[in-house]
């Protein structure tokens, strides 16, 4: 069914549709990422002129479409809103001199990389643009987390990802030696919710304090004084909060309890951080998928998944207060001003978390999504592939990010990346035939 409606979609009404409405219209339809996926690794650039769907397709209805019949937002203007801003494009294009293009002698054909699931649309456009551009083919099991630093530690991959960098027990058991993380994009994991009272026009605040709250099992009613006095809808809504989790490791996970530590001394002390942890309270669900899922079934939920999840499944997303005292929407703008808060003291491996910026613009439950390689490769032909495939994540490839819900490395950050490229050796030697 899904491969039949993909070819309805990027087929028949792809070359009419933008980004964004190809991405509402999927989510309409029940399509899953990997068809997600699918459907914009196959728009050209052109596609994104488009001004509207075929007008003989009879399936369209008016929530599919940018206003209604009356030219004036419909219900879900402020999801619209989100989307835009979260998927917007703004033409951003790479103007190094030092760009990735053609093929190079003496390459790897195939590269083979595992882990994050949270990249994989990123990953699916740019490895299908990454052959158009090399002939390198690269494959990618989108595994999670957990999964893409197991094979990395086991050299069972060329490359690994995580959206948690591993910690010094992991690099420690690294059968191919030191391991440079290299960010090649950023998300926001954000609080989504399901109350049946309330429209998604005006989404929920929340605080350091009522999010780790409910996730301690502290706050346990929707209409708790700490709530409504941000958020004074919920003084109405006399019901318990059910609170859902990964079941799984994941780097979301990972980026979510992070934030918990650092704004919670409880939550530091009796939980901590990691890619799993011992959850307070609250059920499990497996995957991104999965949480949404949960929220979706249960009524007076709240969980936490990747933006673009909570934007398919039509659930509410909450802001959250940053250390500067502002309730900050989570879109691409906001995660690059977490990013850029910590440029002047990163750490140059680049391991450091961007959760709880500094900056008034700043979203505070904000990660990088690195790729993992090793810093002493041991066949040459994969080595140049893989540093080439590398320069080209962190330069030209950036200009899909924003398009595809996540946000670009700020510049001062990519310089770091480069020379940790640049440091990749073969047989002792830097093996990056570039700069």
């Amino acid at each position: 069914m899904s491969e039949i409606l993909t070819k309805r979609i990027a087929g028949g009404l792809g070359d009419s549709l933008t980004r964004r409405q190809m991405v509402k219209r999927a989510a309409a339809l029940g399509l899953t990422i990997p068809v997600v996926s699918s459907l914009l690794a196959a728009c050209d650039d052109d596609d994104e002129t488009a001004e509207s769907p075929d007008p003989d397709d009879d399936t369209e209805d008016a929530t599919e479409t940018d206003d209604n019949e009356t030219g004036e937002p419909g219900d879900d203007e402020v999801e619209e809103e989100l989307a835009e801003a979260f998927l917007e494009d703004d033409g951003w294009e790479y103007e190094g001199n030092d760009r990735i293009e053609g093929s190079f002698d003496g390459e790897a054909e195939t590269l083979n990389g595992a882990g994050a699931t949270f990249p994989a649309v990123l990953y699916s456009r740019w490895f299908h643009e990454y052959e158009q551009v090399t002939g390198v083919r690269v494959n990618y099991q989108s595994i999670g987390s957990g999964g893409g630093i197991r094979s990395i530690q086991d050299q069972t991959v060329d490359f690994g990802a995580t959206d948690g960098p591993m910690n010094d027990e992991q690099l420690e058991e690294a059968a191919g030696g030191h391991i440079f993380h290299i960010p090649v994009a950023m998300g926001a994991v954000v609080p989504t919710y399901n109350i049946p009272e309330l429209d998604i026009d005006e989404p929920l605040r929340f605080t350091a304090e009522t999010l780790s709250g409910i996730y301690l099992g502290h706050i346990t009613e929707w209409n708790d004084p700490a709530l409504v006095e941000d958020n004074p809808r919920l003084a109405d809504i006399d019901q318990s909060i059910l609170v859902v989790h990964r079941s799984d490791g994941s780097g979301t996970t990972f980026i979510w309890v992070d934030y918990l530590s650092a704004v919670s001394e409880e939550w530091a002390e009796n939980v901590g951080v990691g890619t799993s942890v011992n959850w307070p309270t609250g059920i499990g669900g497996n995957g991104n998928e999965g949480v949404a899922g949960e929220v979706v079934q249960n009524d007076y939920s709240i969980g936490y998944v990747e933006l673009i999840y909570a934007l398919q499944n039509d659930l509410g997303v909450g802001m959250v207060q940053n250390r500067e005292g502002n309730f900050i929407l989570p879109n691409t703008r906001s995660v690059t001003a977490a990013a850029a808060g910590f440029a002047d003291d990163i750490d140059p491996q680049l391991r450091d978390r961007i959760v709880d910026a500094p900056g008034v613009d700043s979203y505070p439950v904000s990660g990088f999504t690195w790729l993992l390689v090793y810093e002493e490769q041991d066949d040459e032909a994969t080595a140049i592939a893989l540093t080439r495939m590398l320069w080209w994540c962190v330069t030209d490839a950036q200009q899909w990010n924003n398009g595809l819900g996540y946000a670009r490395v700020p510049e001062e950050i990519v310089e770091l990346a480069k020379d940790l490229i640049q440091d990749v050796k073969y047989d002792g030697e830097p093996i990056f035939p570039g700069e």
